[in-house]
């Protein structure tokens, strides 16, 4: 401690209690020797103070203006409470490592805020299946009636079993055999039949490349509701090979859906909540 610097050098050392005892012994001596250091020593310690806290009020702002998300509990109290057990009752100023440990915190919490919610699976099933399109309709049935027509008209008036009914006798060979099957699904479905309404709606799309008729019903549509049922019969048997079939059908869809279309984002929605 030979000059000025390394006198005050040592002081500020001395209140941070970063000597070693001989060290600390020596500077104890010197302030006996040199009572007008204690003046300097008092104003050392009152910098590292006033140090101290606009750090910890610095770092407090920053914690305070990530927002808030009300529907979970909010991380900031934890973030306050750390901060305070970690720098407040410290007569040093925060390490590097402890500034870096709060960052990284704060970045955490943050990016916990901002990830989207996967939403709940009740309400997700309660509005993912969509009624068919009466595809007659739409491309104009001829005034003799089909099977086919009166299925639709039983199906819209929630006759299921009618619906079935209608189309038991309607031969693969038949133009409208694609209705046949996509309604015969959809009834299946509605009518909890979750198995026959999968295996409905398989042979609909193994036949839908194959036929050449111009206006057929909705593939997507028929994918999707394969996939609810799929889901259905996942949920009343909730084994790793019905999951698995599950998630290897709502894979496939959406790697050929359109994804600007509904039924890919509820597929998506639907992946979501199966891996989340």
């Amino acid at each position: 401690m030979s000059t000025d610097l390394d006198i005050l050098l040592q002081l500020r050392r001395y209140a941070k209690g970063e000597l070693s005892e001989a060290e600390r012994q020596a500077v104890e001596a010197l302030l006996q020797e040199q009572p007008e250091l204690r003046q300097e020593l008092t104003l050392t310690q009152s910098l590292i103070r006033a140090t101290e806290d606009l750090e910890l009020q610095r770092l407090l702002k920053v914690v305070e203006a990530v927002p808030s998300r009300p529907e979970k509990p909010s991380p900031l109290t934890v973030v306050w409470d750390w901060v305070a057990t970690m720098l407040y009752p410290r007569p040093a100023l925060p390490t590097l490592a402890t500034v870096t440990t709060l960052l990284l915190v704060l970045v955490a919490a943050i990016w916990w805020m901002r990830t989207p919610a996967v939403e709940p699976y009740p309400e997700f099933i309660a509005n993912a299946y969509i009624e068919p399109v009466n595809t007659r309709n739409v491309r104009g049935a001829t005034t003799l009636e089909h099977p086919v027509d009166l299925a639709y008209r039983a199906f819209d008036m929630g006759k299921y079993d009618e619906t079935l009914l209608a189309l038991k006798n309607v031969p693969e060979a038949d133009s409208l055999y694609l209705d046949v099957l996509f309604l015969r699904g959809h009834a299946y479905y509605r009518s909890n039949r979750y198995d026959l309404a999968a295996q409905s709606f398989n042979r609909f799309l193994e036949l839908y490349p194959q036929s050449s008729y111009k206006k057929k019903p909705n593939p997507d549509n028929a994918n999707w509701t394969r996939i609810l049922a799929l889901d259905k019969l996942y949920r009343q048997d909730p084994s790793d090979r019905r999951k698995q079939a599950l998630l290897e059908a709502i894979r496939n869809f959406m790697e050929t859906a359109d994804q600007t279309d509904s039924y890919y984002k509820k597929a998506g929605t639907l992946l979501n909540i199966l891996e989340g």
